[in-house]
């Protein structure tokens, strides 16, 4: 069988050389392990990394040893006188060489499983700093010298994209803060990369060594929601000084509906009185006693401001109609009654308005109101009177009828040829 010297310039020599370069990285990967597993967890002992750097040095040999030889087999013809060592490993057959190198590469695959798998079972302080450096916050801790000894991926990259230097000095990376970050009890509210950060910054003892600890946290979310509820609170907050407003000024319109409201019924019962009164003046036979009694009620009620009803007794259109018929004007209704109150109160109003203006400018003595129900309300008044000279503006009592009409939702006309009619119509009302 052919001597392993006799093969290194063959293809079989060639694979032997590459299988021991790939062993020889091999056991340089697994010694780095083995060291970098004792600096972190020295409770292992130093004789793991010092086999395993023992075979780092046996696989080196064994590549020099390759790497001679074939320089001596292909490039010279020269002789030489080989340690008998040597010797003795150039003569082995070249198969038993291919063998060994076989058992090196398992036992070097082996010894990268262990302490890989070392690894994965315990908790040391690399895998802590793996595990830190994947979390979506960042760490960082300083000591008395305010240089880090601790520092995660996430605080690294913050500080390196905002402020374009390294995490190389706790007291710079605060003032840094403090300079461009928004102070918010304490913390800092720093935006990257369309993200909001808060950083915080307290002081740690661990085993008696003092330590400045800064952490960030993603707030954007946080941020967000603080943001619309201001917005809603801004928004309430004048929702509040709006409905003040409004209560301040319901009140005053309150106040001065009720004015209104007196203010109307001394016209009315001041208009009326002064009509009834001429009314007596112009009749030939003025002895109707209870009448002229009426009138001097009615006069001192009106000027006394003493009138007083009992207000489930009061109904608008027959007070009307009844006051209608003190100055002789006869009404006629055709159709239903508005079952509204308010709508009531305002017919009323119209009755009255009308049935005086008959009297003193049309010298009528009926009015006729019709009521027609369908999709609304509309209300038709017309007086046998004479027909007005010059058309007809509302003005005084029909101005205030026309005003409380509007605020019902209805519209008040007045037609003054061929004869007066006043409309008021209700679209928006239901007639039942």
């Amino acid at each position: 069988m052919n001597s392993l010297r006799s093969v290194l310039h063959e293809l079989s020599g060639n694979i032997l050389l590459v299988g021991s370069v790939l062993i020889f990285i091999g056991q340089i990967y697994a010694c780095l392990l083995a060291f970098r597993m004792y600096y972190v967890n020295r409770k292992n002992g130093i004789l793991r990394p010092v086999v395993y750097l023992l075979w780092v040095l046996f696989g080196m040999v064994l590549l020099i040893l390759f790497l001679d030889g074939r320089h001596y087999a292909v490039y010279t013809d020269m002789e030489r006188d080989w340690v008998p060592i040597v010797a003795f490993i150039y003569q082995q057959p070249w198969v038993l060489i291919a063998v060994c190198e076989v058992v090196l590469a398992l036992a070097t695959g082996f010894s990268i499983q262990m302490v890989i798998h070392y690894y994965k079972q315990n908790v040391t302080p690399i895998v802590i700093k793996e595990a830190v450096d994947l979390l979506p916050v960042g760490i960082c801790y300083g000591n008395a010298k305010r240089r880090p000894v601790f520092s995660n991926l996430m605080i690294n990259d913050f500080c390196l994209a905002a402020f374009k230097e390294s995490l190389t000095d706790t007291g710079r990376f605060q003032e840094r803060l403090e300079e461009t970050g928004e102070e918010r009890d304490g913390r800092y509210l720093l935006e990257w990369e369309d993200r909001d950060y808060l950083f915080g910054i307290q002081n740690a003892t661990v085993k008696g060594q003092r330590y400045e600890q800064i952490f960030a946290s993603d707030v954007t979310e946080a941020t967000r929601i603080t943001k619309e509820l201001k917005e809603k609170n801004a928004r309430l907050l004048d929702m509040q000084l709006r409905m003040k407003a409004f209560a301040v000024e319901s009140g005053d319109f309150a106040m001065e509906q009720e004015l209104l409201n007196a203010r109307r019924a001394v016209h009315d019962n001041l208009g009326y009185t002064l009509a009834r009164g001429a009314y007596y003046m112009k009749r030939e036979d003025s002895s109707d006693a209870p009448g002229v009694l009426a009138l001097l009620k009615s006069v001192n009620d009106t000027l006394l401001y003493e009138a007083e009803r009992p207000e489930e007794l009061y109904q608008p259109v027959d007070d009307a109609i009844r006051l209608a018929s003190g100055i002789g004007i006869r009404v006629e209704i055709k159709g239903p009654l508005p079952e509204s109150e308010e709508l009531r109160e305002l017919l009323g109003q119209a009755i009255r308005e009308c049935a005086a203006n008959t009297f003193k400018h049309a010298q009528g003595d009926m009015l006729s109101v019709t009521v027609t129900a369908l999709s609304g309300i509309r209300i038709e008044i017309e007086n046998n009177g004479k027909a007005p000279e010059e058309e007809i503006r509302p003005a005084g009592g029909l101005l205030s009828l026309q005003k409380n009409i509007a605020l019902m939702g209805g519209n008040m006309s007045i037609e003054s040829a061929p004869a007066f009619k006043l409309k008021m119509e209700f679209s928006k009302i239901s007639p039942k």
